[in-house]
């Protein structure tokens, strides 16, 4: 079944490790609703006055596999009159790079073993790059067999810039849709707030000990839905001493990336 039926995917805010439920759908819904705004601080900024709040958005799938969040330059994506141009911008990639996407970010291995694996757009490309065939109409049928090979593919593959002159209107019925939907969220977020307000403040304003600096900058370095970048800052806000944060990178530097 293609991806934009399945209504197994689940945009969540978390923020004091608990997960906020913001929108459940197809991951094309989804992305519908996240690629209305620029970033993350965009939709947080709709839904939270708290500009203190640390904060995160991930979908999550029934699986529980996780996906990152697009935003508004992945939009043109969701448009089916594009897909002759991102089809062209994948056919004018190296051979080489494809098919590394290929193996590293999908299951074709895998899947090349099981019955019928000729049934499966993508160890059907998988074989034609292997073998040296002509692969580009096996690469047509991957990507345009379901949303999420579309979505996967070109997350990967594209940037920004190869996308930004595409189709993506931003349709203005859609806007008021949207716009009830913050609105819908931003009071369940206040409640919430409000409710971890009382000891979130004690924790701020306490002096803390070394036992729970060290307590949340482990939080920090093992939290895999922020970047290099996001943990760095986050842990120089908490020692508020940059040779005690390098200090702590150096003995703790393989669980940073």
């Amino acid at each position: 079944m293609d991806d934009r039926k399945r209504k197994n995917y689940t945009l969540y805010l978390i923020i004091y490790n608990k997960e906020i439920e913001i929108l459940k759908g197809s991951l094309e819904e989804i992305d519908d609703f996240t690629t209305y705004f620029m970033t993350d601080e965009s939709i947080f900024k709709r839904i939270s006055s708290d500009i203190n709040i640390n904060y995160s958005f991930v979908i999550k799938s029934s699986k529980g596999n996780l996906y990152s969040v697009l935003y508004y330059p992945y939009r043109p994506l969701l448009f089916e009159n594009n897909i002759n141009d991102i089809m062209s911008k994948l056919k004018s990639l190296p051979k080489n790079i494809v098919f590394n996407y290929v193996i590293t970010k999908t299951k074709a291995i895998e899947y090349s073993n099981a019955e019928n694996s000729n049934n499966i757009p993508i160890v059907r490309l998988y074989n034609a790059m292997k073998s040296g065939r002509e692969y580009y109409s096996e690469l047509d049928n991957y990507v345009k067999s379901n949303y999420k090979s579309l979505r996967d593919i070109c997350t990967s593959l594209l940037n920004k810039n190869d996308l930004e002159k595409m189709y993506h209107k931003l349709e203005t019925d859609k806007k008021d849709k949207i716009s009830k939907l913050c609105e819908i969220i931003s009071k369940r977020i206040e409640e919430i707030i409000e409710n971890f307000s009382q000891d979130f403040n004690y924790v701020d304003n306490k002096e803390m000990s070394e036992l729970d600096t060290e307590s949340f900058a482990y939080s920090i370095i093992n939290n895999p839905l922020m970047t290099y970048e996001e943990k760095m800052n986050e842990l120089d806000m908490l020692f508020n001493d940059k040779d005690k944060v390098n200090s702590f990178i150096k003995e703790y530097n393989h669980k940073i990336n």
